[in-house]
């Protein structure tokens, strides 16, 4: 996999997150990323909470990149508490 597009950017349309499913609402920052995979370009938004897992994984859990909703099924339990301590505020 390799990544060409990863930044920061304010939504003006709704999305899913690629890693929870959850909706994302419209003005919303949002970490995009766009890669190519054998051939494939898939391009990607992230919510804060699986933007905030996503950076404590070491590099080996990330590097072969995650399929749809595959963060909340797989980490459902920290999933909630990373929710739990973004909403009241770290």
């Amino acid at each position: 996999m390799e990544i060409l597009k990863d930044k920061i950017v304010t939504t003006r349309k709704l999305h899913n997150c690629w890693g929870c499913r959850c909706e994302i609402p419209i003005g919303s920052k949002v970490r995009y990323v766009t890669n190519v995979d054998a051939g494939n370009i898939l391009s990607t938004y992230l919510c804060d909470i699986c933007q905030e897992l996503i950076s404590e994984m070491d590099y080996w859990e990330t590097e072969d990149g995650f399929t749809y909703g595959e963060i909340i099924d797989n980490m459902k339990e920290e999933w909630i508490e990373a929710k739990k301590s973004l909403m009241i505020g770290g």
